[in-house]
């Protein structure tokens, strides 16, 4: 095969072997600056789509929908999920960033390990990736926070929500934060 394309190039002088590769690295650099890609799916025998990822069966899947004031369209925060046993005091075990769309929601899915954590959220308005709190007290964060809602109404103001979540590898779990005005 190397012999025969040697005399190809040397009855042609080599130029459409060299066109040829050229225009060959012309489509693939283009390619790849405009990052086109291919839109492939796979197909079982009964032509229904094939997860691209599959969830190993020991981890968990977290669903979690973020509500807020249209005030905090468009604004980014952060999902900080802490080891029940180890508490808030250490860092988070699993954070997860979002974008809240123009009505002020968003819905983000993450897959865990199984456990019992500790969820919080917040706004990120500074965008400097931490909670930040008031010079006046320590313990008051400057910026949006919110606890989970779970069951099936909010909790009022005046009760503290249990924020520890449950999770195996048996049910999806939903999760809910809405922030005040």
């Amino acid at each position: 095969m190397l012999r025969h394309l040697i005399e190809i190039w040397q009855r042609n002088h080599g130029l459409w072997l060299l066109a040829a590769a050229s225009s060959a690295f012309l489509i693939a650099s283009l390619a790849w600056y405009q990052q086109w890609q291919l839109d492939l799916s796979i197909a079982n025998d009964n032509n229904r789509p094939i997860m691209a990822q599959t969830i190993p069966q020991q981890n968990c899947i977290l669903v979690v929908q973020i509500e807020a004031p249209s005030k905090f369209a468009t604004e980014t925060g952060l999902i900080l999920l802490y080891r029940a046993h180890v508490g808030q005091e250490q860092k988070p075990a699993y954070q997860q960033t979002y974008l809240l769309d123009p009505s002020g929601k968003t819905t983000v899915f993450m897959v865990l390990p199984p456990g019992q954590y500790i969820a919080a959220t917040f706004l990120d308005l500074n965008h400097n990736g931490q909670l930040d709190f008031t010079d006046a007290d320590p313990t008051q964060p400057s910026e949006p926070f919110a606890s989970p809602l779970l069951g099936d109404t909010p909790a009022s103001d005046t009760t503290q929500p249990d924020n520890s979540i449950f999770l195996s590898p048996q049910n999806p779990i939903l999760c809910q934060f809405q922030f005040k005005e």
